[in-house]
C-alpha cells in the first residue's frame, strides 16, 4: 500500500458519522453507508481504484468531532480514491480536504451544500505543469468560510 496523508472534513447525518469513529481504521461498510446516502449506489465501481480495496477497511490516525462535522485524520491512498468518488458523484454530504500522496502528488476536495464539486491534483512530479496557486485558490474558494478554521486555511 502506497503512503498517502491529510486530512478530510465530512458532514452527514449523525448516525453515520457516528459509524465512522472508530479506532484506527474505518470499516467497509461502513463506508458504504456514507457513499449510499450520498446517493452513490456502489463503491464499487465509482473509481476503478477502489475495486481493490472492495471488503477492506480503511485507515486512519485519528478522528475527531467538530460540530457537525467529523474530521479524519487519513492514512492510504485509498481515501484519495473514495474522496473522489464522494466529490464528483456524491449529494447530500459536505467533504473538504486535501491528501497528499508519497509519490509527490495532493488531491484537493470539495463538496460543499451549494452542490459546488471541487476535485483537482497537483502532481509535483509530473510531466504536466499545473497551477498550484490557482488549484488551491480554486478549492478555497469552494469552500465555505465558516468551514476553513477546520482545514486551518
Amino acid at each position: 500500500m502506497a503512503e498517502a496523508g491529510g486530512a478530510i472534513i465530512i458532514k452527514a447525518p449523525g448516525h453515520i458519522l457516528d459509524a465512522l469513529e472508530s479506532d484506527g481504521t474505518v470499516p467497509w461498510q461502513e463506508l458504504v453507508k456514507l457513499a449510499e446516502y450520498a446517493e452513490i449506489k456502489s463503491l464499487k465501481g465509482s473509481n476503478v481504484m477502489l475495486d481493490f480495496y472492495d471488503g477492506k477497511a480503511f485507515y486512519h490516525e485519528g478522528v475527531e468531532r467538530k460540530g457537525d462535522f467529523l474530521e479524519i485524520t487519513i492514512f492510504g491512498e485509498e481515501w484519495m480514491y473514495f474522496c473522489n468518488s464522494l466529490t464528483k458523484k456524491g449529494k447530500n454530504i459536505e467533504l473538504y480536504g486535501s491528501i497528499f500522496h508519497e509519490y509527490g502528488a495532493t488531491e484537493f476536495y470539495a463538496l460543499n451544500s451549494d452542490g459546488g464539486r471541487y476535485c483537482r491534483i497537483v502532481d509535483y512530479e509530473g510531466y504536466q505543469e499545473v497551477n498550484e496557486d490557482v488549484v488551491i485558490n480554486g478549492w478555497k474558494k469552494n469552500i465555505p468560510d465558516s468551514i476553513k478554521p477546520m482545514l486551518e486555511l
